[in-house]
């Protein structure tokens, strides 16, 4: 029997170890999705990234939060503002994310 659910940003994890699906809220239009071990990232049809899970790295977004529960939209990094790319794809590894803008421009962090 399942006694608890703990949400891990990208999963809901049971107290018998198995995940359950969970519904992203918030968000629509998606046209790229990417999933890291412990953070994910989704774009959307304006070309607008959205991230969440753990940001241990700031692979999600540039604040020293440790773990976003709900995705955030991009706005930007550092002194680059990524969102005046249209953004096609997205991919998330261990601790980093990358976004390839439809010019073929690739930005990580």
């Amino acid at each position: 029997a399942v006694v608890s659910t703990q949400s891990t940003g990208i999963a809901n994890q049971q107290s018998d170890g198995c995940k359950s699906f969970r519904k992203i809220d918030n968000l629509a239009n998606i046209k790229a999705i990417g999933a890291g071990s412990s953070h994910a990232g989704a774009v959307n049809g304006n070309g607008e990234v959205f991230l969440w899970g753990n940001n241990k790295d700031t692979q999600v977004c540039p604040k020293k939060t440790a773990m976003i529960g709900k995705p955030v939209k991009l706005t930007g990094l550092n002194t680059v503002n990524v969102v005046q790319f249209y953004i096609v794809q997205i991919a998330c590894g261990e601790g980093f994310t990358l976004c390839r803008t439809a010019d073929g421009r690739l930005y990580s962090w």
